[in-house]
């Protein structure tokens, strides 16, 4: 009877074209203790999303020190629970298992104590399909095929430079829903732009005398913000998408783009500089209506930038090329460069960039 199980088990698992690394295991009967609720504590990963392919680290500790005890997971599957890995507790009495989820769907685990009492509170792993961003990389070239959602770039790499399919890919984008923005900044400074507020008045006082200050990188992130909404407003409109006020934007910080910071040096004036450019164009977004301004970079790029700056611990969409587990991890407060929540992590697939929501 006991083989059966596991074989009606292997074979449920199987028509969800779910793989485990370990082989299905017989799932220790619950104790005594256990049904009557005084088993030891075991903790477990808190429940979570992950993009489709991650492979995550479930792991806890047991509250008494039990090393050498032996642990395992179980899988719920058609109304039972089935064993699927064992571990053995470390001198910490910690554990660690690695699952796959291959495809979309919850799971829900739990870690039961080999020779009890103990089993951990149940959690549930929810595998999700990704979103994508595209931009003028994109133009004339095929789109992501299946998003869950979808943010869309606004400028042609620099502020001030249009993304030609920008209409084009907005319309792409609501096969997914409302589609997200985002928007290319820099600093470039009085030396190196043309579109440089010098005797700009408003918001912020940009004297002719003292062309390199605050208050001139504000203006210009203002108007730099500006010109993209203006263009963006205009797309949206062409492509019947609803008002990009009601969307969520992103500015773009990366070091490809020209900073004073890199440029002069990465000394506190011109990281002042640098974030006030930002500073400016979340303003503007603001000022028209725009409720959510988060912040596409990394912890080395806005590092290098601003030194450190929190923009209002604003939300955070970690970029980056890697895989599905890489974007599942970097949704840890760890990956935070502002202090705010991460709200996004890009990986690569398929060709495309590819984004999960935390």
């Amino acid at each position: 009877m006991q083989r059966q199980s596991v074989l009606r088990a292997a074979s449920a698992l199987a028509s969800l074209g779910v793989a485990f690394a370990a082989p299905l295991l017989a799932a220790p009967e619950a104790t005594a203790a256990e049904r009557s609720g005084s088993s030891t504590s075991i903790t477990l990963t808190p429940s979570r999303t992950v993009p489709t392919g991650a492979r995550l680290r479930l792991e806890g500790r047991v509250s008494a020190q039990r090393p050498g005890r032996g642990v395992q997971l179980q899988r719920r599957v058609a109304g039972e629970w089935q064993g699927v890995a064992r571990d053995r507790l470390n001198r910490r009495s910690k554990f660690a298992f690695r699952q796959s989820f291959p495809v979309a769907g919850a799971s829900r685990f739990r870690v039961v104590l080999r020779r009890g009492p103990g089993v951990s509170p149940k959690r549930t792993y929810r595998a999700v399909a990704p979103g994508f961003d595209v931009s003028y990389p994109q133009c004339g070239g095929a789109l992501p095929v299946g998003a869950t959602f979808a943010v869309v770039g606004v400028d042609g790499g620099r502020p001030y430079d249009a993304n030609p399919c920008l209409a084009e890919q907005i319309g792409w984008a609501l096969q997914a829903g409302r589609p997200a923005y985002y928007v290319n900044t820099a600093n470039p400074g009085p030396k190196m732009s043309s579109y440089w507020p010098l005797g700009q008045r408003s918001p912020r006082a940009c004297s002719r005398r003292a062309p390199d200050s605050r208050g001139c990188a504000y203006d210009y992130g203002w108007n730099a913000a500006e010109n993209s909404f203006a263009r963006a407003v205009a797309a949206a409109t062409a492509a019947g998408a609803p008002p990009v006020t009601d969307s969520t934007w992103w500015l773009d910080v990366e070091t490809s783009n020209t900073w004073e910071s890199l440029e002069y040096g990465e000394t506190a004036r011109y990281f002042a500089n640098d974030t006030a450019v930002l500073e400016g164009m979340r303003a503007y977004l603001r000022s028209r209506g725009v409720r959510v301004v988060g912040v596409y970079s990394t912890l080395h790029q806005w590092g290098r930038i601003t030194g450190g700056a929190t923009l209002g611990e604003a939300p955070v969409w970690y970029a980056g090329l890697g895989t599905a587990t890489t974007a599942a991890k970097r949704c840890s407060r760890a990956y935070s460069f502002t202090g705010g929540p991460v709200r996004l992590t890009q990986f690569a697939r398929d060709g495309f960039d590819a984004d999960h929501r935390c």
